[in-house]
């Protein structure tokens, strides 16, 4: 009798991959910026030229890269990807799984995906705002969040972090809606490579 009460406005664990964790301005360089990903569904996912990047369409002043082949992530597993796996390194002491920039052989670099955006520019996120858009290896959108002056039709974007070096974290981990408010909260404490 009581079920239709504790089931309203219920959203289930998401199908697909998600983006778990946003640092786009912390207080060092911004080459420590990162994106983190988790696989909240039973299946283990293949992330073979999967794209992460900030542009929305191909001809954006932006950057999209590629997850090289055989990237595979495990249920509840992150994958984290930082600027430089130097300067994440320097302040996290772990190396990130990936990197945008060649900064040390022991990070493997992201593909640069040269029919998007312009090569000369790296996947950097902007401090007022941005798109963070994963897409399948077809160019399929999985997730994207938004933040500040960041704009993607259908989906409802968070405001500007208010805290020094805090991230957008998706609480819980495995929950999509659509709408950054319901789905993210301000984080003062990053945690890469880690889900609440």
């Amino acid at each position: 009798m009581y079920l239709p009460g504790i089931y309203h406005n219920y959203v289930g664990a998401a199908s697909h991959l998600l983006i778990s964790e946003i640092l786009y301005d912390p207080p060092g360089p911004d080459s420590s910026e990162f994106v983190e990903l988790v696989n909240p569904t039973p299946q283990l996912w293949d992330l073979s030229y999967y794209s992460l990047g900030d542009a929305v369409n191909p001809t954006d002043f932006e950057d999209v890269r590629r997850f090289p082949p055989g990237t595979m992530l495990a249920h509840g597993e992150t994958l984290v990807v930082a600027i430089s796996g130097i300067d994440f390194f320097a302040e996290y002491g772990v190396y990130p799984d990936f990197e945008i920039l060649n900064t040390v052989t022991a990070v493997p670099d992201l593909l640069d995906d040269l029919g998007w955006g312009d090569p000369a520019t790296f996947l950097q996120l902007g401090n007022q705002g941005d798109e963070v858009i994963l897409r399948n290896a077809q160019d399929q959108i999985v997730d994207v969040v938004t933040y500040g002056v960041g704009n993607y039709s259908g989906v409802v974007g968070c405001p500007l972090v208010s805290l020094l070096n805090a991230s957008l974290e998706r609480w819980p981990y495995w929950r999509d809606t659509d709408n950054c408010l319901m789905d993210f909260r301000e984080w003062p404490f990053p945690s890469p490579g880690v889900v609440p």
